[in-house]
């Protein structure tokens, strides 16, 4: 079981990094720095490809982060799970429709402009035995499709999710547990040479920046269920 920790746990370990400095720094600045390190960290790993965040939507707590409800075959705007930063994938799990394929399109795209005017002018043409549905995103959070949603089909979006920022008494998301200290470190850097000699924090981030990739790579890798097979001199595995 991942251990818990809170933002004061998170202060309290900046706080010392600070040492003789620490009554040049405000409390409240402090927990600013510590969730600047938190969005740094989420870069990072983003950046690398290791879905650390990639969490799935559901149709049923609309009180949820992850909420996405269900399409309706007279709507085409529909409102993204609140920490929604980036889809990965979209799948269809309603009966009939589970071979649908949702394909992104720009909104500048002459397939989707022209499908988008086709369902406009005649909603009930894109009801037909059609597996390929455009969508586009739209402001911050409205995906958008071209044509009317088939049926009321529910759609499981897996996505890239935000981590939002934290106050003293919050419990600090589990995914971050590997990288506590780090976060810790980056905060008390920022807040006193990040403000004294940006250069230097600049040189030291870069330092830091490789320190979370290999505490990421220490934590081990996220997927061990493929085989991994040795390619010999002859070239067959």
């Amino acid at each position: 079981m991942t251990p818990t920790f809170t933002g004061q746990d998170l202060f309290n370990l900046a706080y010392a990094n600070l040492g003789g400095l620490s009554n040049a720094v405000s409390s409240d600045q402090l927990l600013a720095y510590l969730n600047r390190g938190k969005d740094a960290v989420w870069a990072i790993l983003k950046a690398n490809n290791d879905e650390y965040f990639l969490a799935m939507s559901q149709s049923t707590d609309s009180s949820a982060d992850s909420y996405f409800g269900p399409l309706a075959t007279d709507t085409r705007e529909y409102t993204l799970p609140d920490d929604l930063r980036e889809i990965k994938f979209i799948e269809c799990l309603t009966s009939n429709y589970t071979d649908s394929e949702w394909v992104y399109k720009n909104a500048t795209d002459p397939e989707f402009r022209a499908t988008r005017r086709g369902a406009t002018g005649n909603p009930s043409s894109t009801f037909n035995a059609s597996t390929q549905f455009f969508y586009t995103i739209v402001d911050k959070d409205q995906f958008v499709m071209a044509s009317y949603p088939p049926a009321a089909v529910v759609l499981t979006l897996w996505y890239i999710r935000a981590l939002p920022d934290f106050e003293m008494s919050d419990t600090v998301d589990e995914i971050l547990f590997p990288f506590n200290k780090l976060i810790a470190e980056y905060a008390a850097k920022r807040a006193t040479l990040g403000t004294q000699d940006q250069a230097q924090f600049t040189a030291w981030s870069a330092e830091w920046k490789q320190s979370v990739i290999e505490a990421a790579q220490g934590s081990g890798p996220r997927n061990e269920a493929d085989a991994t097979f040795a390619i010999d001199f002859t070239g067959m595995e």
